[in-house]
C-alpha cells in the first residue's frame, strides 16, 4: 500500500486481486445453478436432488472458512480498511 497524507492507498496488484477474486466467487456462484438441468437430467449426469444438492457443501465450506480466516487475519495484522480501488 502506498501512504497518502493520512490516506493509503491500495497497489493496482492488491486491487487487482480483489476484483479477480470477485469475479470467479460471481462465476462459480452462477456457473453451478445455471447447469442445474445437465446435472440433473437423465441422458447427462441423472443426479439426484440430494446429490445435487451436495455440490454445493465445499463451496459453502470454503466461503465460510475463507471469510471468518479473512477477518482473523484483518484482526491479527490491524487493517481497519480493505482495499476496494485507486480512487480512495
Amino acid at each position: 500500500m502506498t501512504k497518502i497524507g493520512e490516506h493509503t492507498m491500495a497497489q493496482r496488484s492488491e486491487v487487482a486481486a480483489i476484483y479477480t477474486a470477485g469475479i470467479v466467487q460471481g462465476l462459480a456462484l452462477v456457473a453451478f445453478p445455471a447447469a442445474s438441468t445437465v446435472f440433473t437430467s437423465p441422458q447427462h449426469y441423472d443426479l439426484s436432488s440430494a446429490a445435487y444438492g451436495a455440490i454445493f457443501v465445499p463451496q459453502a465450506i470454503t466461503a465460510i472458512s475463507s471469510s471468518l480466516l479473512g477477518a482473523g487475519l484483518t484482526r491479527a495484522r490491524r487493517q481497519a480498511r480493505v482495499p476496494v480501488g485507486p480512487w480512495r
